[in-house]
């Protein structure tokens, strides 16, 4: 029997590492000296966002708060995103992007590293697909015309983000197909498969997702639908402070899993290069499944972007969500300015107030009030890189 000795072998370990990073650095050399060389047929982008402003809100479970909220103008994240020519006029790309807390460094998600995207795929000019954990269209499409996406605000999204416009919700094992977003129409499909389940253990998540998009002159406009089965952790009592639905009492903290989720989604936007002024609009629908009852939401966004000056931005905003019997109306003034193309200051100010058969409050990413009102006033920076 041979046996290795515990130095000889690490030293030989060693060793190897640093041929390997001698060999893997001219490599690196030769290639990105091939790449400028050749027009640069492929990329390597490294990429992020971190934001953090310090908020007063008026009502939290019964007293008001002063705290840090982090990813109030973009989602704090990090990414890494590639594209290589393979000849022939086709693409492969992947993109792996994760969540995080400026305040404390922790995942969004915790002991998943890319919550937000891990997908690989090929793409020419008849489009593109991608295969993994992705965002459904409702996010990737409707989104881009919401209040809170096209006003840079994340309190602006519904209460609960049942619609999906936020992108806390991403389809496992899932495929996606698109055309070229270059061209005036575009329409895309994608469908995530259930995963094989343990013996006796809970049935994983199915989603359906598809859209069309229409673009030209300043103005664009779309339409999308998801279905998601078996959609888990959903604590409905604790994002919305509705604490009744299905004909039976939510706790707060108690998670259910609704069999069927169906989400429609409607949403315009147009430039007015002349002021300039940006306009948006969105209309969604969800309709919950649980127990053989079913309840339903509305919301409806409007929103204005002006910038005044070159370096500043004025946004306004309103939006309405119907849900169990009441609505939830919202205001919202913000200012942004920017320092340079990466760092921005932004000023922002939400008033929500609850009605007819809603009790609380509960604007979005905050908590839920102990009243029908509501108010968060934020001022922060947000940096991009």
């Amino acid at each position: 029997m041979t046996v290795n000795h515990p130095r000889r072998l690490s030293w030989r370990i060693a060793t190897r590492v640093r041929k390997g990073l001698s060999t893997g650095m001219a490599t690196c050399t030769g290639v990105f000296g091939a790449v400028a060389g050749s027009g640069a047929t492929s990329s390597l982008d490294l990429y992020g966002s971190l934001s953090q402003g310090a908020s007063y809100i008026s009502d939290i479970a019964g007293g008001s708060s002063m705290r840090t909220d982090v990813g109030t103008m973009q989602p704090d994240r990090f990414g890494l995103r590639g594209s290589e020519d393979v000849g022939g006029g086709l693409r492969a790309n992947f993109l792996l992007e994760g969540g995080f807390a400026t305040r404390t460094g922790a995942s969004i998600v915790p002991g998943v590293l890319f919550n937000r995207n891990a997908w690989v795929g090929m793409s020419n000019g008849w489009g593109s697909v991608q295969l993994g954990h992705q965002p459904d269209f409702m996010f990737d499409v409707i989104g881009k015309y919401s209040s809170g996406f096209q006003l840079t605000n994340f309190f602006l999204f519904h209460p609960g983000n049942l619609d999906n416009l936020a992108n806390t919700f991403q389809a496992n094992n899932s495929i996606k197909l698109q055309t070229p977003a270059s061209q005036r129409w575009q329409v895309g499909a994608q469908y995530g498969f259930a995963s094989m389940p343990a013996r006796d253990g809970p049935r994983s998540t199915t989603t359906l997702s598809t859209y069309a998009r229409y673009q030209q002159h300043g103005f664009s406009g779309a339409l999308a639908f998801t279905l998601i089965k078996d959609r888990a952790r959903m604590d409905l009592a604790r994002s919305t402070g509705v604490t009744r639905l299905f004909g039976q009492a939510l706790v707060s903290g108690v998670p259910i899993t609704l069999p069927r989720q169906r989400i429609w989604g409607a949403g315009g936007a147009y430039r007015l290069d002349g002021l300039p002024l940006r306009l948006n609009a969105t209309l969604t629908g969800v309709q919950l499944k649980y127990r053989g009852r079913d309840e339903s939401m509305r919301n409806a966004d409007l929103g204005a972007a002006w910038t005044y000056r070159p370096r500043n931005v004025l946004n306004l905003g309103y939006s309405r969500s119907a849900f169990a019997g009441g609505q939830w109306d919202l205001f919202s003034a913000s200012h942004v300015h920017q320092f340079s193309k990466r760092t921005e200051w932004f000023a922002l100010a939400v008033y929500q107030r609850a009605g007819n058969g809603l009790a609380h409050a509960a604007i979005n990413g905050v908590g839920v009030s102990s009243t029908r009102n509501q108010t968060v006033l934020t001022s922060g920076i947000h940096h991009s890189f």
